[in-house]
């Protein structure tokens, strides 16, 4: 708190400065690019979730068959046949794994490269405007209060998803 106190004097004392605040949260949920990148994301997931309900369904497949044909089979072909099961079972359990990894990475990627536009488009904008400084506000509250004067976040959703319109 002292950082933050201290560093706002250092800004009143270098003159009268133009300051902003930007809700973080709904610049990020109201961009354009960020809904287009989680509808892809969304696709990529269903694909994946596809491949592990197919995969899912010849186990289970495989495994009332066995469970069916398994009173007629040899002991020998009965070992066969739950060895290859079991198989199914670890490539399925690696793929769930993997798809899950795979999810968690992409989707880090989306937030890290939406996260890269805006901060690249704010720090243009308030350039451009004349902002000597934008704060962001975030859920856990680092700043607990701003006069809705200093608020900028509509004009800059709406000059951010007309250039991605662009």
């Amino acid at each position: 708190m002292l950082c933050g106190v201290v560093g706002f004097q250092w800004i009143q004392g270098r003159g009268e400065k133009k300051i902003a605040v930007i809700r973080t949260k709904t610049l990020f949920e109201g961009y354009l690019g960020m809904k287009e990148a989680q509808e892809l994301y969304q696709k990529k997931v269903a694909g994946w979730s596809e491949e592990i309900e197919l995969l899912t369904a010849d186990f289970q497949a495989e495994m009332e068959l066995y469970d069916k044909e398994a009173p007629t089979l040899s002991e020998e072909d009965q070992k066969e046949r739950r060895l290859l099961i079991q198989k199914k079972e670890v490539h399925l359990k690696k793929q769930a794994e993997q798809m899950k990894a795979t999810a968690m990475e992409e989707e880090g990627k989306l937030t890290n490269g939406v996260v890269t536009q805006l901060n690249a488009f704010v720090k243009q904008y308030a350039e451009d405007q004349g902002y000597d400084v934008v704060w962001g506000t975030v859920a856990d509250g680092n700043i607990l209060y701003a006069d809705g004067a200093l608020d900028i976040t509509d004009e800059v959703l709406k000059a951010l998803n007309e250039a991605y319109e662009e």
